[in-house]
């Protein structure tokens, strides 16, 4: 844990610059700040400089492949919003793509790096977690975030913090959709846990600025509908099929993200899922 003042930011490394990383780019250059961002192919960093961003490309193969890497070097802070893949198959490789962009950047000099990763690293068993939960994943996917978290946070040299988000919300991700139609669901009780792009972008522009090095924090609205209230509200909000429920439970998790509130002050502007009908 860094007990320093925060340093000064200058410049920020985005990399993979997608759904979340474009809020948080504008949020960034409307506080003056320059921002590099960076995409996997060709046509999306297009896309992006045609909005006005600078956007280079690079891609983690697992090893990283990018002929403009020195246009990271004059970053302060690199933010880490990469997908780890696990949807295509190519989950395995996460950590070590995250262990050897870790190991560019340091070697550029970049050595202070936010980390996004999963409340879905933490099991589902039946209580409230936080950050000091000792982790042991009961999926696949959050045993590969967690090894990807552990490479960043065991390497020497580097400054690194870690975002554990919750399900992302916002333009294009309305609940609504995702499970309207679908029957015979089970856990209907069971508690959400989701963050609005907009509080996402503002979390880690908190994190920035406030640099509290070492550490991992949720990114989790602090109420927590049951999953039959927000997706049948949500879906009828859009008017579309809501889901239906049937009586068998399920495990479940209930994710505290009020540790990012205590350290630096930070207020989620979207605290109920429940509103966020669209």
């Amino acid at each position: 844990m860094s007990l320093q003042q925060p340093a000064p930011v200058h410049s920020v490394a985005i990399i993979g610059c997608g759904w979340l990383g474009i809020p948080l780019t504008r949020a960034l250059i409307n506080q003056g700040i320059d921002v590099v961002a960076t995409r996997s192919n060709s046509a999306n960093c297009s896309l992006l400089q045609n909005q006005g961003i600078n956007a280079i490309k690079l891609v983690l193969n697992p090893e990283v492949e990018c002929s403009q890497l020195e246009a990271l070097s004059k970053s302060s802070i690199a933010i880490i919003l990469l997908p780890p893949g696990i949807r295509k198959g190519s989950g395995h490789e996460f950590p070590e793509k995250i262990s050897n962009l870790a190991a560019a950047l340091k070697m550029l000099g970049l050595t202070r790096m936010i980390l996004a990763s999963s409340t879905s690293i933490y099991p589902s068993q039946n209580c409230e977690v936080d950050e000091t939960a000792v982790i042991v994943p009961d999926t696949e996917s959050g045993r590969i975030l967690l090894r990807a978290e552990e490479s960043l946070m065991q390497r020497t040299g580097i400054q690194a913090i870690v975002v554990r988000l919750a399900g992302l919300c916002g333009p294009g991700r309305e609940p609504g959709r995702l499970l309207a139609g679908k029957k015979d669901l089970a856990g209907a009780s069971n508690p959400v846990n989701l963050i609005h792009q907009s509080d996402a972008t503002d979390l880690l522009v908190r994190l920035i600025h406030h640099q509290p090095w070492g550490q991992v924090f949720n990114a989790c609205a602090p109420l927590h509908p049951s999953r039959s209230q927000l997706y049948t509200h949500a879906a009828r909000a859009m008017q579309l099929y809501p889901p239906e429920f049937n009586t068998k439970t399920s495990p479940f998790k209930q994710v505290d993200g009020d540790k990012i509130c205590k350290q630096t002050g930070f207020v989620y502007h979207h605290p109920n899922p429940a509103d966020w009908c669209w």
